[in-house]
């Protein structure tokens, strides 16, 4: 699909870091280092990991795509990267995208700029990722999750039904109303899409409030037991 991967596995952290975890960047990646910077991110041990939708309606879409270019950084993919690889060949979808879903930026890159873009879309951000830890595993995709998690990190999805886990909201809603939402096969779930304005748990899903008016939410994996333990 567009050539983007299905699933990556990602190691532990071997480094003695932490793994942190951010919900839709959507282009404002300034604001994202400074508050790494308050919370004494280390850009040599430490790794972050996003929901997708680093680009989007925010300030500087083109500057956040150069942190793909980080060993410290890692996304899956969400729906405004989808777009913009969709847009390469066909028209319509270059139109909407451009005019009404946050990539007006793209008028302003140039060709070299933009075949660099697409290429480390494809190579680095997969529709899901598994993220091991000491004591498990985390599971990270951009809206939606199965109820098993060997869907995605297993089975091979064709192209429509892979789109339901980067497009589609409805478990969020679900999770908000207070519907248990389980996965199985993974400790917990990251997800993100939605802009809202808190971190939102269902069983062991989590879905991270992106850029808003109070800016974004940062966890570190260990913090996360005290959220599903808070909700």
């Amino acid at each position: 699909m567009c050539g983007l991967t299905q699933h990556k596995q990602i190691p532990i952290n071997n480094t003695n870091g932490k793994d942190y975890f951010v919900g839709p960047i959507q282009g404002n990646w300034m604001m994202l280092l400074d508050l790494l910077d308050d919370r004494g991110f280390s850009y040599d041990r430490d790794r972050l990991f996003s929901t997708g939708n680093i680009i989007g309606h925010g300030i500087d879409s083109f500057g956040a795509t150069k942190l793909l270019e980080f060993d410290w950084f890692y996304s899956v993919h969400g729906q405004q990267e989808f777009w913009l690889l969709v847009g390469e060949t066909d028209a319509d979808t270059r139109h909407e995208h451009i005019t009404n879903q946050g990539g007006n930026w793209i008028k302003d890159a140039n060709y070299m700029q933009m075949d660099k873009i697409t290429k480390n879309i494809r190579q680095k951000m997969p529709l899901a990722m598994t993220i091991e830890q000491p004591w498990g595993q985390i599971g990270l995709v951009h809206s939606q999750a199965p109820s098993n998690w060997d869907l995605l990190s297993k089975a091979y999805l064709t192209k429509q039904s892979r789109l339901p886990f980067f497009t589609r909201n409805e478990e969020f809603y679900h999770a908000r109303r207070g519907s248990g939402l389980v996965t199985s096969g993974v400790d917990f779930v990251i997800l993100g899409h939605e802009q809202q304005d808190r971190v939102v748990r269902s069983g062991n899903r989590i879905w991270l409030n992106g850029h808003n008016k109070d800016g974004f939410t940062v966890l570190a994996a260990e913090e996360l037991v005290s959220v599903c333990a808070a909700a």
